[in-house]
Formats: structure tokens, C-alpha cells, sequence
């Protein structure tokens, strides 16, 4: 089983990062203003935009679009920035002291232990202005890296199969694979006031002072949460296997997750202090491996008894699988990117805004359920890939009470999960471009 922590401090979501494999680009619209930009450069940092001076507050404004002040700082900083002419891969052009391999070995050296990979594109961009020159060629040019994505499969052994009715069958197989994302906070393991033998200056540089920044005016609590006022977005790269459905958990009409954050409490428990709440996404399918309900996806979205279980997302116009194509113009076993928004109804109506966006483009709308307020009981963890526990009353009490069941076959890039609503240009802009994480130091 995969297990990975995600930290984030700024609403920047989580993500897992790599390229999506075949994606075309076209149309690409900057936010830098008339005149666009070219990428280019390290980590895809626009390097030429309309060339207009922007006041503290635009900076802030516009820096709602891209990450972050400090960001626009940074890209300043590269902007200004000179790199010389040197060929730096013959070694004659630059080496003036000492042995040409030390300076190799050096670069090498700073770059695997020093630069911000999981970092947010801040940091990613600071430290390509903050390191030598031959370090960014070697980082540019030189440096092996791979473009990659997380596999999920292939099946295995069924060990157990609960049937909770007829329809429904959730499926936990021996060696079932999946993501743990821990919500936090996350406390550092040496507080800041600390004292003693520790003596290294305070950063959130060094290992032992990672934490979350906990600022509740700036939303910086923890790294996820459950709020119908501000609403949630998941997004994701999916690609299902050759047979979308059949080869999902090794049995017919096996339902299965995509993510479910689940705070732990007892579903439906409105009691004070322990009150449910779950954001969950699943596909069901039915004896013919075919969709269940003729929607690709059920979206449960809860608070005690409020919000919305196992809503209709993605209609079909029937059940088979080659429905899909027909109504969306897609191929599942291909790469696709879909988006989750759920926020409360903002004309003030009791019930939830649903939205299912695919490859960018909003698909369907759906007004359903009721309106939730902050779910504010935790611990709040989630699972990618499989159920944390069962989706529903009936499913725990038949024994789907764990984390692994309904373990997806197929393979994920680039999730991201969201505190707040997404709308659609921001959806459509960068689903096909990364989002840098880590931004806990950016504000």
C-alpha cells in the first residue's frame, strides 16, 4: 500500500505530481495580460508576458490566479536575472580552480539534496535563482528525471466479498492498493520553543520544524477540510484499465472509490462533538459490468445527516459502457481529466451546487441534497483508491469496515484537493498545467 503525507498550508491543494501522458496543448490563455507568455525556463515559469508594472495590491489580486505574492517576487528576481553564454558541458570554459569533477559532483549533489521537488513554485523558483550557474545547467540539461504517475493493479486475490444486497458488493482483495493522505495539522516533532540542546535556527527548512502554519484568518488550519460555505473541489488525471468496469476488483458488479475523506465518526451522527462527515467519490457497476445507477460517478458529500449521499454525477444515457462515449466523447481506458466542485447553493436555496467538469470542460450541473455547514470534528484523512470505510449504514454492518475496500484498478496523476469551490476558468486553465505545493511559507 502506498502511504504518502500531503502538507499544505495556503488552500493550495494536494497534489501528486507528474506529467499527463499525451495531453495536447492548445489554446492556452495567459493570465499575464494581453501579448500571453512563452514557457520556458526552470519549472515552467513564464518568461515574456505584457510587461506592465503592478501595484502591492494587484500583485495580491493577480496572485490569486498563479499561487502567490512571493511567487511574483521570485519571477522578478528570474526575470532580471543574467545567464552567461558558457558551454558548461566542456569543462575548460569555466573550471579555473581545483578538479572539473568536484564542480560537477557539487552541482549534483545540491540539486538531490536541496531542491524543493514536493516545493511550492516559490520555492521551486528561488532556488533556481539562489544556485550557481553551472547548477542550473546541470539541473536544465543534464540532471536523469522522469515524468511519471501512480499505477493502481493489477487485481488480486479476492479474500473476502460482502454482499450488502442484491446490487451492491464491495470487494477487499489481499494485497489492495491505495494513497493515505494524513489532513493534519501537523505538528513539528521540535516545537519552537524549544530549548535545550537544540540549538539550529528555527525553519521550516529543517526536518524536525516542518509543521503546518496555523492561521485561521488566512484559512491555514489544516490541510483539509469539509465546508459547504466555501465549498470543495477534487480534481484528477484518470486513466481506467484496457476494460474499465470487468477488470475492476476481479468481480462483476463491484463497486469502487476514487477518494474518501471520512472524519471518522459514525455515519449519520449528528451527536454533538462526533458529528459524521464524509466527501466521497465511487463509480457502482452492476452484475453486467455496466453502470449501476447510468452515471459514472456517485458523489457523497456530508455533515451529521445534511449535505447529500451517493448523488447521480455524470448521467449516461444508459448503462452500458459504451454509453460513455457516445454522451462525452471519451475513451475511460484513455487519459482524462475530471474535476468535483461542491459548494453550498449561493442564491440562498437549502441544497448543494454540484459540478462535473471532464478534460476542462463543465458537463454537468446538478442542485441536490441540502446545504452543510463546517464539518468540525476530526481526524480528517482520506484515502485515494479505495473506501475508508463503508459508504453507507448498510455496507458497514455487512462488514465494510476498513481501509482497502473497492481498491481501484488504474492509474492517477496529478490530484489536488481544494478547500474551496473552483470555478471553471480556473479548472480549465490549469488542468493541464501543474500546481506547485508545499506553499505552508509562501503568506
Amino acid at each position: 500500500m502506498a502511504d504518502e503525507t500531503f502538507d499544505n498550508g495556503n488552500n493550495a491543494g494536494s497534489v501528486i505530481r507528474g506529467m499527463k501522458p499525451n495531453t495536447k496543448v492548445e489554446g492556452l490563455k495567459s493570465p499575464y495580460g494581453p501579448g500571453g507568455f512563452k514557457v520556458s525556463g526552470p519549472g515552467g515559469i513564464p518568461k515574456h508576458g505584457a510587461g506592465k508594472f503592478l501595484s502591492k495590491t494587484s500583485v495580491e489580486e493577480f496572485s490569486r490566479k498563479i499561487e502567490s505574492p512571493s511567487y511574483i517576487e521570485e519571477y522578478i528576481k528570474d526575470r532580471k536575472s543574467f545567464f552567461p553564454s558558457v558551454d558548461f558541458q566542456d569543462p575548460k570554459n569555466f573550471v579555473k580552480f581545483g578538479l572539473a569533477e568536484e564542480y560537477y559532483k557539487k552541482s549534483i549533489e545540491n540539486i538531490y539534496k536541496t531542491y524543493p521537488y514536493d516545493g511550492s513554485l516559490k520555492e521551486k523558483l528561488e532556488w533556481h535563482n539562489s544556485s550557481s550557474y553551472i547548477d542550473n545547467y546541470i539541473f536544465d540539461n543534464e540532471y536523469p528525471r522522469t515524468n511519471g504517475y501512480i499505477h493502481f493493479g493489477p487485481k488480486g486475490r479476492i479474500n473476502t466479498t460482502p454482499v450488502v444486497n442484491s446490487s451492491d458488493r464491495y470487494v477487499l482483495t489481499s494485497y489492495p492498493q491505495y494513497i493515505v493522505i494524513k489532513g493534519g495539522p501537523h505538528a513539528p516533532s521540535v516545537p519552537t520553543y524549544a530549548t535545550g540542546s537544540y540549538d539550529k535556527e528555527l525553519s521550516t527548512k529543517e526536518k524536525e520544524q516542518k509543521a503546518n502554519i496555523f492561521n485561521s484568518t488566512s484559512s491555514q488550519i489544516q490541510n483539509m477540510t469539509i465546508d459547504g460555505q466555501y465549498g470543495n473541489t477534487v480534481e484528477f488525471w484518470h486513466k481506467y484499465p484496457t476494460n474499465p468496469l470487468s477488470d475492476q476488483c476481479g468481480k462483476q458488479y463491484s463497486h469502487f472509490c476514487y477518494f474518501d475523506l471520512w472524519n471518522e465518526q459514525t455515519i449519520g451522527s449528528i451527536i454533538p462533538g462526533s458529528e459524521y462527515g464524509r466527501f466521497l467519490i465511487e463509480t457502482k457497476q452492476n452484475g453486467s459490468n455496466e453502470f449501476q445507477e447510468s452515471c459514472l460517478f456517485n458523489l457523497t458529500y456530508m455533515s451529521g445527516t445534511y449535505g447529500v449521499a451517493s448523488a447521480k454525477l455524470g448521467s449516461l444515457s444508459g448503462a452500458p459502457l459504451s454509453n460513455v462515449a457516445s454522451d462525452y466523447g471519451i475513451t475511460l481506458s484513455d487519459w482524462n481529466h475530471y474535476a468535483f466542485s461542491v459548494v453550498n447553493n449561493p442564491t440562498g436555496s437549502d441544497h448543494l451546487l454540484v459540478k462535473l467538469y471532464i478534460n476542462g470542460n463543465l458537463v454537468e450541473t446538478v442542485h441536490t441534497g441540502s446545504q452543510i455547514a463546517e464539518v468540525k470534528e476530526g481526524p480528517f484523512n482520506a484515502n485515494i483508491g479505495a473506501y475508508r470505510t463503508g459508504p453507507n449504514a448498510a455496507a458497514v454492518a455487512a462488514g465494510v469496515n476498513s481501509d482497502g475496500y473497492g481498491s481501484i484498478s488504474g492509474s492517477f496523476d496529478e490530484f489536488r484537493y481544494w478547500t474551496k469551490v473552483r470555478n471553471s476558468e480556473e479548472i480549465k486553465l490549469f488542468s493541464i498545467d501543474q500546481v506547485g505545493g508545499g506553499t505552508n511559507t509562501d503568506y
